[in-house]
Protein backbone atom coordinates (compact mmCIF):
# COMPACT_ATOMS: atom_id res chain seq x y z
CA UNK A 1 0.00 0.00 0.00
CA UNK A 2 1.53 3.30 -1.09
CA UNK A 3 1.48 6.17 1.32
CA UNK A 4 -0.59 9.16 0.30
CA UNK A 5 0.69 12.70 0.09
CA UNK A 6 -1.06 15.45 2.00
CA UNK A 7 -2.61 18.35 0.09
CA UNK A 8 0.04 21.02 -0.55
CA UNK A 9 -1.00 23.60 2.09
CA UNK A 10 -1.50 21.00 4.80
CA UNK A 11 1.75 19.29 3.84
CA UNK A 12 3.58 22.60 4.22
CA UNK A 13 2.12 23.25 7.69
CA UNK A 14 2.80 19.73 8.93
CA UNK A 15 6.34 19.82 7.54
CA UNK A 16 6.99 23.16 9.30
CA UNK A 17 5.83 21.68 12.62
CA UNK A 18 7.95 18.57 12.09
CA UNK A 19 10.98 20.72 11.25
CA UNK A 20 10.41 22.81 14.39
CA UNK A 21 10.12 19.64 16.45
CA UNK A 22 13.34 18.28 15.00
CA UNK A 23 15.20 21.51 15.82
CA UNK A 24 13.83 21.58 19.35
CA UNK A 25 14.87 17.98 19.84
CA UNK A 26 18.35 18.77 18.50
CA UNK A 27 18.69 21.39 21.23
CA UNK A 28 17.54 18.92 23.93
CA UNK A 29 14.08 20.45 24.27
CA UNK A 30 12.31 17.12 23.89
CA UNK A 31 9.15 18.11 25.75
CA UNK A 32 8.55 21.07 23.45
CA UNK A 33 9.51 18.96 20.44
CA UNK A 34 6.94 16.38 21.44
CA UNK A 35 4.26 19.04 21.62
CA UNK A 36 5.13 20.08 18.04
CA UNK A 37 4.97 16.46 16.90
CA UNK A 38 1.55 16.19 18.55
CA UNK A 39 0.39 19.36 16.78
CA UNK A 40 1.55 17.93 13.45
CA UNK A 41 -0.13 14.60 14.19
CA UNK A 42 -3.41 16.31 15.03
CA UNK A 43 -3.47 18.04 11.63
CA UNK A 44 -3.15 14.79 9.70
CA UNK A 45 -6.50 13.51 8.41
CA UNK A 46 -7.98 10.10 9.18
CA UNK A 47 -7.14 7.40 8.61
CA UNK A 48 -3.79 8.40 10.08
CA UNK A 49 -2.05 5.24 8.91
CA UNK A 50 -2.25 6.47 5.30
CA UNK A 51 0.25 9.26 5.91
CA UNK A 52 4.02 9.11 6.35
CA UNK A 53 4.05 12.12 8.67
CA UNK A 54 1.68 10.35 11.05
CA UNK A 55 4.12 7.48 11.37
CA UNK A 56 7.13 9.74 11.86
CA UNK A 57 5.45 12.00 14.41
CA UNK A 58 3.97 9.05 16.35
CA UNK A 59 7.37 7.35 16.46
CA UNK A 60 9.01 10.48 17.87
CA UNK A 61 6.25 10.92 20.45
CA UNK A 62 6.53 7.27 21.51
CA UNK A 63 10.31 7.59 21.77
CA UNK A 64 9.94 10.62 24.00
CA UNK A 65 7.64 8.81 26.45
CA UNK A 66 9.82 5.72 26.39
CA UNK A 67 12.93 7.78 27.15
CA UNK A 68 11.17 9.68 29.92
CA UNK A 69 10.03 6.40 31.47
CA UNK A 70 13.45 4.80 31.36
CA UNK A 71 15.59 7.73 32.44
CA UNK A 72 13.50 10.46 34.05
CA UNK A 73 10.60 8.84 35.88
CA UNK A 74 10.55 9.75 39.58
CA UNK A 75 8.90 6.51 40.69
CA UNK A 76 7.49 3.22 39.42
CA UNK A 77 3.98 4.62 39.05
CA UNK A 78 5.17 7.45 36.84
CA UNK A 79 7.42 5.06 34.88
CA UNK A 80 4.48 2.75 34.20
CA UNK A 81 2.24 5.62 33.07
CA UNK A 82 4.93 6.89 30.68
CA UNK A 83 5.53 3.39 29.30
CA UNK A 84 1.81 2.91 28.73
CA UNK A 85 1.67 6.23 26.87
CA UNK A 86 4.67 5.16 24.77
CA UNK A 87 2.88 1.93 23.91
CA UNK A 88 -0.19 3.84 22.72
CA UNK A 89 1.97 5.79 20.28
CA UNK A 90 3.98 2.75 19.18
CA UNK A 91 0.66 1.09 18.30
CA UNK A 92 -0.05 4.05 16.01
CA UNK A 93 3.35 3.53 14.40
CA UNK A 94 2.60 -0.13 13.84
CA UNK A 95 -0.80 0.64 12.31
CA UNK A 96 1.13 1.81 9.26
CA UNK A 97 1.61 -1.33 7.17
CA UNK A 98 5.18 -0.62 6.04
CA UNK A 99 6.38 -0.43 9.68
CA UNK A 100 5.56 -4.08 10.36
CA UNK A 101 8.65 -6.24 10.17
CA UNK A 102 11.13 -3.44 10.78
CA UNK A 103 13.27 -4.78 13.60
CA UNK A 104 13.85 -1.45 15.30
CA UNK A 105 10.11 -0.82 15.66
CA UNK A 106 9.54 -4.26 17.16
CA UNK A 107 12.53 -3.79 19.46
CA UNK A 108 11.12 -0.63 20.97
CA UNK A 109 7.65 -2.12 21.44
CA UNK A 110 9.20 -5.23 22.95
CA UNK A 111 11.24 -3.14 25.36
CA UNK A 112 8.17 -1.24 26.51
CA UNK A 113 6.23 -4.47 26.97
CA UNK A 114 9.17 -6.00 28.85
CA UNK A 115 9.40 -3.02 31.20
CA UNK A 116 5.64 -3.23 31.77
CA UNK A 117 6.09 -6.88 32.78
CA UNK A 118 4.26 -8.29 29.75
CA UNK A 119 6.99 -10.82 28.95
CA UNK A 120 4.96 -13.01 26.58
CA UNK A 121 4.17 -10.10 24.26
CA UNK A 122 7.74 -8.84 24.67
CA UNK A 123 9.02 -12.25 23.51
CA UNK A 124 6.82 -12.05 20.43
CA UNK A 125 8.20 -8.62 19.55
CA UNK A 126 11.79 -9.69 20.25
CA UNK A 127 11.39 -12.74 18.01
CA UNK A 128 10.31 -10.37 15.23
CA UNK A 129 13.50 -8.37 15.83
CA UNK A 130 15.53 -11.56 15.69
CA UNK A 131 13.83 -12.68 12.45
CA UNK A 132 14.46 -9.28 10.85
CA UNK A 133 17.96 -8.49 12.12
CA UNK A 134 19.33 -11.48 14.00
CA UNK A 135 21.19 -11.03 17.27
CA UNK A 136 22.67 -7.82 15.86
CA UNK A 137 19.24 -6.19 16.23
CA UNK A 138 19.86 -6.17 19.99
CA UNK A 139 23.50 -5.06 19.93
CA UNK A 140 22.98 -1.48 21.13
CA UNK A 141 20.58 -2.32 23.95
CA UNK A 142 20.54 -3.97 27.34
CA UNK A 143 21.34 -7.70 26.93
CA UNK A 144 18.35 -8.61 29.11
CA UNK A 145 16.08 -8.13 26.12
CA UNK A 146 17.88 -10.69 23.97
CA UNK A 147 18.25 -13.01 26.96
CA UNK A 148 14.46 -13.25 27.12
CA UNK A 149 14.33 -15.04 23.76
CA UNK A 150 17.68 -16.84 23.86
CA UNK A 151 16.14 -20.06 25.27
CA UNK A 152 13.65 -20.09 22.38
CA UNK A 153 16.40 -19.60 19.81
CA UNK A 154 18.63 -22.23 21.42
CA UNK A 155 15.84 -24.82 21.10
CA UNK A 156 15.73 -24.42 17.32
Amino acid sequence: MAMQELPEELNKKVKELMDEAYKLSYYNKESKATEKYKEAFALIPEPKNNWVYASVSAHNIASYYNHQAMYKAKNEEQKRALLEEALVWYKVVMSVPYNIGIGFNHLRIGQVRYELGDFEKAKDEFMRVYMADGEEGFSDDDPKYFELIKPIIDKK
